[in-house]
């Protein structure tokens, strides 16, 4: 009789747990980093809820044809565009694939091997990712009172060792804005002993 009970408690309890690990992996697949249902948009990587316009769909569709080839001289028709629209010579233009590129690229040439880098806290993580892998030495302003740059500290922090400078604006993860004006007065001040980075990718 004992050991009858004693089976009948074991496999009973075997059921619950069996049951509890299927509820576990259940919950454990929905709480997934990096896998969000398909149904939320990641507004904080400018996912578009509007989706994509009928205008750029159809330049999609009509460069297809072409997508086997190298841009070529599309890239450099871009750039004269480009330059074009915003009233600036084209030789200060680069190109990038998306503007992750172009962080890196700005890293590795003023905030690699030592050289200071002066950044909100907290700050856009994918940037402060390419100055750790260069070797960049991150120099971290905490974010005021209402989440914006503190820009007269971040000029503070600007020694002779400060290789570049960098603005999110709007910032990313706060979403706060510093106005053009005391923007451009600041990156006319510090630009006299960084280079300063704008990334404006947000205001899209």
């Amino acid at each position: 009789m004992t050991n009858r009970m004693q089976r009948r408690e074991f496999l009973l309890s075997t059921a619950l747990a069996a049951a509890g690990l299927g509820c576990l992996h259940s919950r454990a697949q929905s709480f997934k980093p990096g896998s969000p249902p398909d149904d939320l948009l990641l507004l904080n990587q400018n996912e578009n809820p509007y989706g994509i316009s009928k205008a750029a769909e159809q330049a999609i569709l009509d460069a297809l044809g072409r997508a086997h080839r190298y841009p070529g001289e599309s890239q450099s028709q871009l750039r004269d565009m480009i330059a074009e629209r915003e009233g600036v010579p084209k030789e200060h233009l680069i190109l990038g694939a998306g503007s992750a590129e172009i962080l890196s690229l700005a890293t590795l040439l003023f905030g690699s091997e030592g050289k200071e880098v002066v950044v909100a806290d907290p700050g856009y993580f994918d940037f402060v990712d390419f100055v750790r892998s260069a070797r960049g030495k991150l120099q971290s302003v905490a974010v005021d009172a209402e989440y914006r740059h503190d820009l007269a500290a971040m000029e503070r922090r600007c020694s002779r060792r400060v290789g570049l400078v960098y603005v999110c604006n709007p910032h990313n993860p706060t979403g706060t804005i510093v106005a053009g004006s005391r923007l451009r007065g600041f990156c006319e001040e510090v630009a006299r002993r960084a280079v300063v980075l704008v990334d404006e990718a947000y205001f899209e």
